[in-house]
């Protein structure tokens, strides 16, 4: 179990020095059970050996995580820029104003010492606090020790990418409540004590019972307050870029769920060169905003956000991907190809690069190389929508509707928002005869995203099929505005014109 606990979450890895700890300050006194505890301690401590190994196989892992390999900042410059970080921690416990999801903390500069001197004499009197007491055997220097051993992963001098985390607090607070709570009950005991006559003693609980009550309340107020930052995305997103406008990836957060999950290009295009202008190198954002302006058909924007993108990291997955995508926008399907096979020479499992890659085969009419790529991928990524619904368009095109239509629906499933599977699955339900479903499924997408290609071919060709020509028109013009490239929009504008030419 301890061994199964490091493998699973890296502050596992104190599990077996905090059983040591308890053995000393509460087991000591039972020598009878000396010679059972000693061996399960040898076991737990046998636990660090096998974590190294599995460290050592995947040391990769690690770095791509951004442990104990941090360019530019050493154990030392760590250490004690963690010093103001666990002071940090510790004032949120006790008053949390300006929670927020992403501090953004920079490392200490040595030629600043009022940046870490004072935090740091502070944090190692607290520590040799801990440490008295468990010389001592204190029984409150259990919970005090558990504090900084349960923060040693990530606050001591394994240097992380990122400073500071308050998720990094959830179990180390644990023992700061223990200590508050037990200590106000000694205070309150030792109070009552000295307290002479029954009125005095009564004085004193009613003190302290009006005193949790205003603790209570207030903090239930705040926990209110905070808990409507999480109401939905985009106001945890906002929250975010309001306290830390300097981080980067609140923009990224903010813009990416406006592209993603609203499709509202026009704005999420500010919030995504803002991040860059935090930080021209985040490739998060390049590779969104690139993605974005292909969607927006503004290639060349697109090609120089590829180009510096290039410079930052020429060999990720990341920039061939992003480069398949325009490559197959612009109708260069073989560029694109080579693109996707190189991602998936070197990862042959990359799910985004072999969905990508099966629509450019669908693009060519290669259907059946494209169904079975879709089902490797679905395989490999049982939630992976787009590949439900990328599939759903290759059996859509070789007829096969009931499976398609059990496709599409599959991927509004996993992501109910996915506007583009919705205007599939109202395309494939008029082309299978269920029109009241399909005149339903393709309003709701239009009501979605307006903008959405699929949806306005999808209701235009349901109109056009019923005669409705007049009220086709719009739809196919609106598609052709949105994507003038589009072979399928601007046939079927040019069919309902014709048809509309022979009626009066």
């Amino acid at each position: 179990c301890c061994f199964l606990a490091m493998a699973t979450k890296v502050s596992a890895d104190e599990l077996p020095l905090m059983l040591l700890l308890y053995d000393r300050l509460f087991r000591a006194d039972d020598p009878a059970g000396a010679p059972a505890r000693k061996r399960l301690l040898l076991a737990a401590f046998a636990s660090w050996g096998m974590m190294l190994g599995l460290m050592l196989a995947t040391g990769s892992a690690y770095a791509k995580a951004g442990i104990g390999s941090v360019e530019g900042i050493g154990p030392v410059r760590y250490a004690l820029s963690q010093s103001g970080v666990i002071l940090h921690y510790l004032r949120l416990c006790f008053w949390p104003a300006g929670l927020c999801l992403d501090h953004v903390r920079r490392p200490i500069e040595f030629d600043r010492p009022l940046e870490y001197v004072p935090q740091t004499i502070a944090v190692l009197a607290l520590l040799g606090l801990a440490a008295y007491g468990l010389i001592r055997r204190r029984p409150w220097s259990f919970p005090a020790c558990t504090f900084f051993l349960i923060l040693g992963p990530t606050s001591s001098v394994i240097p992380i990418a990122d400073l500071i985390f308050e998720n990094r607090m959830y179990l180390p607070l644990a023992a700061v409540v223990v200590l508050a709570v037990c200590g106000a009950f000694e205070a309150y005991d030792h109070l009552v004590r000295r307290m002479v006559g029954e009125a005095g003693r009564r004085r004193v609980l009613r003190t302290f019972r009006i005193a949790a009550a205003v603790v209570v309340a207030g903090l239930s107020i705040a926990t209110l307050l905070r808990n409507t930052a999480y109401s939905t995305q985009e106001t945890m997103f906002r929250d975010l870029v309001d306290k830390a406008p300097a981080s980067p990836r609140g923009y990224f957060l903010l813009g990416r769920h406006l592209f993603d999950d609203r499709r509202q290009v026009d704005e999420a295009r500010p919030w995504l060169r803002r991040s860059l202008e935090q930080d021209p190198t985040f490739v998060p954002s390049l590779s969104k905003l690139a993605e974005l302006e292909i969607a927006a058909r503004r290639f060349d924007v697109a090609e120089s956000l590829l180009k510096r993108m290039a410079e930052v990291a020429p060999e990720s997955n990341r920039f061939y991907i992003d480069l398949g995508a325009l490559c197959a926008a612009r109708g260069e399907y073989a560029e694109a190809l080579r693109c996707y096979d190189t991602v998936l020479a070197h990862t042959p499992d990359h799910a985004e690069a072999a969905a990508d890659r099966g629509r450019v085969l669908i693009e060519l009419g290669r259907y059946d190389e494209a169904l079975a790529l879709y089902r490797h991928v679905i395989a490999i990524d049982p939630d992976n929508a787009p590949a439900y619904n990328n599939l759903g368009t290759c059996l859509f095109r070789l007829g096969r509707l009931p499976e398609a239509i059990a496709l599409f629906e599959a991927a509004l499933a996993r992501k109910p928002l996915y506007v583009e599977a919705r205007a599939n699955l109202g395309a494939a339900l008029d082309r299978a005869g269920r029109e009241e479903e399909a005149w339903r499924t393709l309003n709701r997408a239009l009501a979605d995203d307006p903008a959405c290609l699929g949806a306005r071919i999808g209701m235009g060709n349901f109109l056009a099929r019923r005669g409705r020509y007049a009220e086709a028109l719009p739809h196919f013009e609106r598609a052709v505005t949105i994507d003038p490239a589009n072979a399928t929009a601007a046939e079927g504008l040019a069919q309902v014109r014709a048809d509309l030419a022979r009626r009066p």
